[in-house]
């Protein structure tokens, strides 16, 4: 006499595929609209707790679903549904696996929006699986509770793609389909709603629970072949890496090795470490490097869109000839014209390119010094242009305050004036401090005799006071060493 098959919820079919999909941690908000995946999470944690009399222990050797050693998923609550999406995001670009975030429907969704274009901008691989109301109530505009107009239009715009889940029969498609597109270049988060009722309904449980598999972009080796022959010849070259190359810092170690410069994206910041002399880290925008690009005779751009916030809105001078290498197809000639174009997968693509370079190239041995000075150069500038931005923002305080803010003369030897009911964030002088509320309350609990607090204001933040200079040189070193409170400087 056979088993009958496990029947199981398409809540729980859901966290099943996360798990074979290998994620560890799911991020969301608890919600009546998505309780059943969350009941889910709890029972596959207790199964493999041995907790459970239900079948399918995860510690065992093989479960009903034919898994092997199959972790069960750790679910954070977080406070708000941007902050748990902002997690997933993060967890995703840690780990390397699939991110997951799970919100409610309506309001839930909604606030989940900027987190999520969040992730489409940073290309993270996501599933958002948001709950829906009743299928029965759907698009009928009767003013459900938690239902918001067409929000599966809302998620397709801040998504790489959305999905409704239409009936319990289709389910195990559509989340195949949703982490196949989130995994596919250019990655991305991809949103799946399911309505209570869908969440709720018994099925079977399939015999394979598997994801699909997303090979990379194969390259082709003629195109391999002309981008070689282009770049034998080039004695100062540079390799600019974007998140698209996140994977490929084996490959990459291959043309550092060789001698080229490094330069990176946003999203491709640690490919090479920050602090090796082949790279200029994110310094890109600053007059040094430019001048220091002009000197380069060749680019080569890895998986990175070139966007605007990190060329000068494409006004950025780089090095000329370009090429690009992307599996994004769509990324030839975007933002800036290549000279050569290869599509495939980064990894792939620079281990069959450095095949046919190493031993072939004379790289300029000033190359490097020369870039490390040109990164010298810009952090320096980045670092006066704070300081003047700081001396700016003082003048500014300075003359907020003299416009009418009510004040407060030091009758210390500063003499200085300081707002008492300022809303404009802004300090008069500089010869005032802002001192943490612990350091504040410490020294009216000990005052001391021979250096009374002759004058303190509190400003519109509750967590600092200000105080003048020589009223805080004149207080204990114990009491000087608190913390200040840089959200009212």
């Amino acid at each position: 006499m056979t088993d009958s098959p496990m029947r199981i919820t398409v809540g729980e079919l859901a966290v099943r595929f996360l798990e074979q999909c290998g994620t560890r941690a799911a991020f969301g908000v608890i919600s009546i609209h998505n309780m059943p995946i969350l009941d889910a999470f709890h029972k596959r944690i207790q199964e493999a707790q041995g907790h459970s009399e239900l079948p399918g222990n995860l510690s065992g050797n093989r479960s009903r679903d034919g898994a092997v050693g199959i972790q069960p998923i750790r679910f954070v609550s977080a406070r708000g549904e941007a902050g748990a999406c902002n997690m997933a995001d993060a967890y995703a670009r840690v780990s390397g696996m699939l991110g997951v975030c799970v919100t409610s429907t309506g309001t839930g969704a909604g606030n989940a929006a900027g987190a999520l274009v969040e992730a489409l901008t940073a290309g993270t691989p996501m599933l958002h699986l948001t709950g829906q109301i009743e299928s029965e109530y759907l698009d009928r505009d009767l003013g459900f509770i938690h239902e918001a107009p067409a929000q599966l239009a809302m998620l397709q715009a801040v998504s790489k793609a959305a999905f409704r889940i239409r009936n319990a029969q289709t389910a195990l498609a559509t989340l195949r389909e949703a982490a196949r597109l989130a995994c596919t270049p250019p990655c991305g988060p991809v949103s799946i709603e399911i309505p209570i009722d869908i969440q709720k309904t018994l099925l079977d449980l399939p015999d394979d629970l598997l994801p699909v598999a997303v090979p990379a972009q194969p390259v082709q080796a003629a195109q391999i072949e002309v981008l070689a022959a282009r770049l034998r010849g080039a004695r100062r070259p540079m390799l600019w890496l974007g998140g698209g190359a996140r994977g490929a810092g084996a490959a990459v170690a291959r043309f550092v090795k060789m001698g080229w410069g490094i330069v990176t994206s946003v999203q491709g910041r640690g490919i090479v470490a920050e602090d090796h002399p082949a790279t200029l880290g994110s310094y890109n925008l600053q007059k040094p490097v430019e001048a220091f690009y002009q000197s380069c005779d060749a680019m080569l751009v890895v998986g990175s869109r070139l966007r605007s916030n990190e060329t000068l809105s494409y006004k950025l001078r780089l090095p000329q000839p370009l090429y690009r290498v992307d599996a994004n197809p769509l990324a030839h000639n975007r933002a800036y014209s290549s000279d050569y174009f290869v599509h495939g997968d980064a990894a792939l693509a620079l281990d069959a390119l450095a095949d046919r370079l190493e031993g072939c190239m004379e790289i300029d041995p000033r190359l490097l010094p020369e870039l490390q000075a040109a990164r010298q150069q810009a952090g320096q500038q980045v670092d006066a242009g704070r300081t003047s931005r700081s001396r700016m923002r003082w003048s500014s305080q300075r003359t907020k305050a003299a416009g009418g803010c009510a004040t407060s003369r030091c009758p210390t030897a500063c003499g200085a004036t300081a707002p008492r009911h300022s809303t404009t964030r802004a300090q008069a002088c500089m010869p005032w401090v802002v001192v943490s509320a612990r350091a504040w309350r410490w020294r009216l609990a000990r005052p001391s005799p021979t250096a009374p607090i002759r004058w303190g204001a509190r400003p519109w933040c509750w967590q600092a006071t200000v105080v003048s200079c020589s009223t805080w040189a004149s207080w204990p070193v114990r009491s000087r060493k608190k913390p200040i409170c840089w959200c009212c400087s």
